[in-house]
């Protein structure tokens, strides 16, 4: 029979009791990694990328003349361009991390009444979008133009008087000897302690929209310079804006400026709603951003 001395035993015993507490070490720390685990897969991923609400705008040169191309994202994340008077469901978007490609709705080349599409792809962060875009269809079918677009925020908080200001104002005339269709458009949207505006000219048909450079809103008037052909000429206007039937134009002299009215034909809301936008041709329209 074998017969330890007592300070072998007394070793053996305490070898034993460190490996059991090793071992309860081991898994407590297993526990503690697999404790960790779940809590990062538990965890929200957090927002999915893709536009944010609000409108981003870019300008494109074709070698001839500025264009600007306007998008909206509403607050349920679906965007339109707006293309006066039309808007369209934009088409085909796809976010994928730090990239982003669409392409919009049918538009109409102002000079030539040619229609095409444009097809963009290229990078978005949190302020901008920057790429490059493709004209489908004529007159520079295949070409491809660089454009940076900006992000413009909304006020998602705006009083009842913001809101009774912000909207799509219209004037037209018709022109009996010609059968033209004259007039302006201007559209006021409430950005982050101020307003934006964009300005279109019709002379046949739209042309524009172009960013306002600056703008003075008093009550119901509204001062607007723009330079929708480029910085040597400028565009100033004065505008009287209604709510209701058309209003004749105030009396002017020549120390005043002339002043247009402008009846108020849509709020922002109603404009871009997706159900009223003209869907994509051939394509099922846009998911959600970030779906």
């Amino acid at each position: 029979m074998l017969i330890m001395r007592p300070f072998l035993l007394a070793l053996l015993v305490a070898s034993m009791g460190c490996g059991g507490r090793s071992a309860n070490r081991d898994a407590a720390t297993q526990a503690n990694r697999d404790a960790v685990g779940s809590t990062i897969a538990d965890r929200p991923s957090g927002p999915k990328p893709g536009l944010r609400q609000g409108l981003y705008l870019g300008a494109w040169n074709d070698a001839y003349i500025t264009h600007w191309l306007a998008i909206y994202v509403n607050r349920s994340l679906q965007a339109v361009t707006y293309d006066p008077p039309d808007v369209h469901v934009l088409c085909g978007l796809t976010v994928d991390r730090d990239s982003v490609a669409f392409t919009t709705g049918v538009l109409t080349y102002l000079s030539t009444s040619d229609n095409y599409t444009l097809s963009f792809r290229g990078a978005l962060t949190a302020t901008s979008m920057s790429g490059t875009l493709q004209m489908i269809g004529r007159p520079f079918d295949g070409r491809t133009f660089p454009i940076l677009f900006t992000h413009q925020a909304i006020d998602t908080a705006t009083t009842a008087g913001d809101s009774a200001v912000e909207g799509r104002y219209l004037s037209v005339r018709g022109v009996p000897q010609t059968g033209d269709i004259l007039g302006e458009e201007l559209l006021l949207i409430k950005g982050i302690g101020h307003f934006i505006a964009l300005y279109t000219t019709i002379q046949g048909a739209p042309d524009g929209p172009y960013p306002a450079d600056s703008l003075q809103i008093e009550g119901d008037r509204v001062v607007m310079v723009a330079h929708p052909y480029g910085a040597e000429n400028a565009v100033k206007r004065l505008f009287l804006l209604t709510s209701g039937a058309p209003v004749p134009a105030p009396a002017t002299s020549p120390a005043t400026p002339s002043v247009t009215p402008l009846q108020k034909t849509a709020s922002v809301p109603e404009l871009f709603a997706p159900s009223r936008a003209v869907h994509c041709p051939h394509a099922t329209p846009s998911k959600r951003v970030g779906d």
